[in-house]
């Protein structure tokens, strides 16, 4: 089992064996049997595999057809098929055998994903003021990352949670897959393929599961929930993802916050953001944890720590949401309440309802999902400080 200890240097870490790909082969290893199943069962000629292209158009060789994906290759490679195109298997009607290709390309997307996220070491542990920091970071549409995150929080079981998220988008915790639409037309680029905007019911789900692992252990002395992102609201384009080697006000924010929260006393902290983010996370860090072990010689621990976030927070304050493990039990209470008076499997089939009964069920998503309406009722609970002192206040009060 893994355990935060295991981790020691990057070489050290390295040289062993990565539990995320164990825990991916695991996985595309059940998927695997899951879609031979359903070739068998269902009698499907799967000589004909799409060659799909999930992340650009096709590539077209010298002749005009389509060049197949790698991964679809791989599975011909397995026994799913022969090589023949599309072309050759003739024109299908078959509703069923649609909606097999579709569970077969979201697989076989999925799979893809995770085997990335696998090779761009998503899991780095560093020290930050005395303090261990976990940074993970994945794909916000990967399955496989959601349950990888959920595992990584209940081993290392921190006492400080941060998300890359803001008190504008408070509902991503709160609203699950259930409870969201079925399309991604209005926020996803129009040009990206139609497998892609289909993950969309699970778009954001680290957060979720993170959270739901995060609740499922006591910590000592208490657990605090850090949105750390910057709000949409108050970020431009330019402040977004800047590249690995320039610094995103994004990635600032985030690294500020992780920083506050170990001068707040956290021991163990696990942030979970978005891959693009985590090499621009990391080096802010590590740029102030070496500043910190310079004033540490001359102040001491606990001194230099508090004088560091006193003057992180003295310059154009960070934005970021705190949440006591008080505030988090009223967010669990409200997933709840969510389901018993929305129950999913009336959402789903919300078109066929009355249109009284289906505004009804929308005034409740948006009461029970409004990120403001949450925000007003964590209060005192959660607290978006101004200020260093502030914040130091209300976490002292915890105590």
């Amino acid at each position: 089992m893994w355990k935060a200890a295991d981790l020691g240097s990057h070489q050290r870490f390295k040289a062993s064996r990565h539990p995320l790909v164990e825990f991916l082969w695991a996985i595309q290893r059940s998927m695997v049997r899951v879609m031979r199943r359903l070739a068998l069962g269902l009698g499907l000629a799967l000589a004909a595999v799409h060659p799909f292209d999930f992340t650009m158009p096709a590539k077209r060789t010298a002749d005009g057809a389509a060049a197949g994906h790698p991964a679809a290759t791989a599975l011909r490679a397995r026994g799913f098929g022969g090589g023949a195109s599309p072309k050759d298997a003739g024109p299908s009607n078959n509703e069923t055998e649609m909606e097999t290709r579709k569970i077969m390309e979201d697989l076989l997307y999925q799979v893809q994903v995770a085997q990335d996220l696998a090779s761009n070491e998503p899991l780095r542990q560093i020290n930050v003021a005395d303090r261990m920091v976990t940074l993970v970071g994945g794909h916000h549409i990967s399955k496989f990352f959601a349950r990888y995150v959920e595992h990584i929080v209940s081993q290392v079981q921190p006492t400080a949670l941060v998300l890359e998220l803001c008190s504008e988008r408070l509902e991503a915790i709160v609203r699950g897959n259930q409870h969201r639409g079925s399309k991604a037309k209005d926020w996803m680029n129009p040009d990206r393929c139609e497998v892609e905007c289909r993950q969309h019911d699970g778009y954001g789900d680290e957060f979720r599961c993170a959270f739901r692992a995060f609740m499922e252990y006591p910590k000592l002395p208490h657990g605090l929930l850090v949105l750390a992102d910057r709000k949409e609201s108050e970020t431009k384009l330019s402040d977004d993802i800047c590249g690995p080697k320039s610094r995103s006000t994004r990635d600032m924010n985030m690294a500020l916050q992780i920083f506050s929260t170990a001068a707040l006393g956290a021991t163990k902290i696990v942030a979970v953001m978005g891959a693009a983010h985590l090499d621009g996370v990391e080096h802010e860090l590590k740029d102030m944890n070496m500043v910190y072990g310079r004033r540490k010689g001359l102040e001491g621990a606990e001194k230099a720590r508090r004088a560091m976030a006193q003057e992180i927070w003295s310059k154009p304050p960070p934005t970021g949401f705190y949440v006591s493990e008080q505030g988090c039990k009223k967010i669990q209470e409200r997933q709840q309440k969510l389901i018993q008076k929305v129950p999913p499997k009336k959402w789903k089939a919300r078109e066929k309802l009355k249109e009284g009964r289906r505004d009804r069920m929308f005034g409740l998503i948006e009461k029970l999902c409004n990120s403001a309406r949450i925000m007003n009722s964590l209060r005192p609970d959660g607290i978006e400080p101004s200020s260093w002192k502030e914040l130091w206040t209300w976490h002292r009060s915890l105590v």
